[in-house]
């Protein structure tokens, strides 16, 4: 099976859109005109709180007013079931893992930023700034869970991030450890962050 192409723009209908947003739409859709490949604008409306009533709407009205019309459009909520299934069997499958740490535990766990060397593509004033912390993997290989804390976990992603990656932007990358995703059922709205 040939996996689906496309270019994909991904507003939060969290309100209006800004020149920014009106620039990344049009860079995505010229890019996917260029490449002879559909134009997909993929809603990403998982932060319930956050969304703003109409703004998805008002987004797809103010698109086309400058002529940016999607090929499709994919509302992320409209997923939700699909994805919970796909987590369900990353759990069973041993994929994902528990992590019962908070923010301020993984921030704690990191430890210092990279010397100023690390990354010459930017110069060594940028350097300490330049390349992400690395979230230690602390809960990966855990045999028992703190039940207490149970309500807070985080699953993350069971991989060995590289050692960094090519890119022909920005010409190397740096690891950016364990993404998780956060996935209580009942409100279940994966978010894949790093």
């Amino acid at each position: 099976m040939q996996a689906s192409r496309g270019v994909r723009f991904a507003p939060s209908p969290t309100g209006a859109f800004h020149v920014g947003n009106f620039r990344t739409a049009w860079i995505s859709e010229s890019l996917a005109r260029s490449l002879g490949e559909p134009w997909i604008v993929r809603f990403e409306d998982i932060d319930a709180p956050r969304v703003v009533p109409g703004a998805l709407e008002r987004q797809t009205s103010e698109l086309a007013q400058l002529g940016l019309v999607a090929d499709g459009v994919l509302v992320q909520s409209q997923f939700r079931g699909r994805h919970w299934l796909v987590f369900e069997r990353a759990v069973r499958e041993g994929r994902v893992y528990p992590c019962f740490c908070s923010r301020k535990d993984v921030k704690s766990a990191v430890g210092a930023p990279p010397p100023a060397d690390a990354d010459p593509m930017r110069g060594a004033a940028s350097a300490p700034h330049a390349l992400p912390a690395v979230y230690t993997g602390r809960c990966r290989d855990l045999k028992t869970y703190p039940a207490a804390r149970a309500a807070a976990v985080a699953w993350r992603f069971r991989s060995t991030p590289p050692d960094g990656s090519e890119d022909f932007i920005v010409a190397r990358a740096a690891p950016v450890g364990a993404p998780a995703i956060v996935p209580p059922k009942e409100t279940f709205a994966p978010a894949y962050n790093w």
